[in-house]
């Protein structure tokens, strides 16, 4: 993220005061609220009194004031005192003021009404943001403010919503302490059991649960910290295979979801099934997340969808498919709503893969002789929500404009497309070899290897974490 100074323009002022609070502030809700909503500022002049974004989590502008009108906000903000887990009140002056035609100024200051952070946000699809630090002794940014699509949002990056709840997987040590927090992505030896412990923290203690085969024991309990700890085991295997540990905590019926992938003798990922190319990822190293990628197409000159489910460590399409059975791989550009191709030997407009996009390959004519199978090598990435994420978690964001995006998500873990958006208006579509296409719902799992087709009503941000 950026950190410059910047001259305050002129234009229209729009001030915030914010009042720091604890991490586990006890607040009462206050009726009409939704809790962990995105809360919008749509009127100037704004009459809708105070926003609290310990229970909103962020306050987004989106009517960007034009006129002499000012807005004033008071709002409690989240940060970890390592020692109470609760702040002093404190109070915070941000300023917004309106630069130019494509570009606000934001200044933040004190009670003192000393400067503590100002930058300048340019309003445009592509995210421009700013993390603020409130406390010059840690390292962990507090506020993340932006400006997207027309928008401009206040981020608390402490939030925790009353019900929701941050899960952890923790190995155990001899003395029964807790170790360093396991990865998204274990490996796991052929014939072990896999033992861990589970932590989960909210407003208070929740349940926590895992689906089967996991099994988790009886949760000891802890009301001075909100957190329930239990033990968990998923049966070992005696061959190589990859499976998803699917574990939950749940706070008032509003259930929390993380996952995490177990990877038996190494393999990550595995895509065995009619209509898609075979693929596979197996970890290298002895730690880490060094990766081989095996690919197999089937063979037939049907179009076969395909995305990539790592890193590629040479993304470049050419150089992973010259002089090959691979012809044309055909992608969208959901910009212009226009197809785009890479041949292998006329140009054209892709050149390497890439996140978040899938493709479509067209193969030669075959013989006999022909090689359908590649090894790459790669990197095994982690997809992961935002409400999963720790505070110094480098938030990315993934733009789905109005119309049709060919969409694949990274990583080794089936996710629904509603666990990075709040935003429901868009339809799914699972498209196999030779364009053979099933509807699916919003919060269907789309699983990595695979490409889908996303119609979206309106503009739709992906908010999420990777881990490399």
């Amino acid at each position: 993220m950026k950190q410059k100074q910047i001259l305050v323009g002129i234009g229209i002022s729009v001030i915030i005061l914010i009042s720091i609070a604890g991490l586990y502030f006890n607040a009462k809700l206050r009726s009409g609220i939704t809790v962990g909503k995105a809360f919008n500022i749509n009127e100037i002049p704004w009459t809708g009194g105070e926003i609290h974004l310990e229970e909103e989590e962020t306050a987004t502008f989106t009517l960007l004031p034009e006129d002499t009108g000012d807005i004033t906000i008071t709002t409690p903000l989240a940060r970890t005192d390592p020692e109470t887990l609760r702040l002093d009140i404190g109070t915070f002056t941000f300023q917004l003021k309106k630069r130019d035609a494509g570009s606000f100024n934001f200044t933040l200051s004190d009670e003192n009404e000393d400067l503590v952070a100002q930058d300048v946000l340019t309003l445009g699809a592509t995210k421009d943001s700013s993390l603020v630090y409130l406390d010059s002794q840690d390292s962990f940014p507090d506020l993340e403010v932006f400006a997207q699509n027309g928008r401009i949002t206040i981020r608390n990056l402490h939030f925790i919503s009353p019900d929701k709840s941050q899960i952890t997987l923790f190995p155990v040590n001899a003395d029964n302490t807790l170790g360093t927090p396991y990865s998204q992505l274990i490996r796991v030896p052929l014939n072990t059991d896999f033992t861990a412990a589970v932590k989960a923290v909210s407003s208070f203690p929740p349940l926590i649960g895992a689906r089967a085969p996991a099994v988790v024991d009886e949760p000891t309990l802890n009301a001075q910290e909100n957190s329930a700890i239990a033990m968990l085991t998923y049966p070992g295997r005696s061959t190589p295979g990859v499976a998803t540990l699917h574990l939950n905590a749940t706070i008032n019926t509003l259930v929390t979801n993380t996952y995490y992938i177990l990877a038996f003798d190494n393999l990550a990922f595995n895509q065995v099934q009619p209509g898609y190319p075979n693929i596979t990822v197996t970890l290298t190293g002895a730690a880490g997340r060094d990766s081989r990628l095996d690919l197999a197409f089937q063979p037939t000159e049907e179009l076969q969808p395909l995305a990539i489910p790592c890193k590629l460590t040479q993304a470049s399409l050419s150089s992973l498919f010259a002089n090959s059975v691979v012809e044309h791989i055909y992608s969208w550009n959901p910009g212009t709503q226009k197809s785009e191709v890479w041949n292998v030997n006329a140009p054209g407009e892709l050149s390497s893969f890439a996140n978040f996009r899938g493709y479509y390959v067209k193969l030669r004519p075959l013989t006999a002789a022909d090689r359908l199978s590649f090894q790459f090598p790669c990197k095994a990435q982690i997809l992961q929500s935002v409400t999963s994420a720790t505070p110094a978690a480098i938030i990315q964001t993934q733009s789905l404009p109005v119309g049709w995006s060919l969409l694949s998500l990274p990583g080794t873990v089936p996710r629904p497309l509603t666990d990075f958006t709040l935003e429901r208006s868009f339809e799914v579509q699972q498209c196999a070899q030779n364009n053979v296409c099933t509807t699916l719902t919003p919060g269907t799992f789309l699983t990595p290897g695979k490409p889908y087709w996303v119609k979206t009503n309106v503009p739709i941000t992906l908010s999420y974490t990777l881990e490399e």
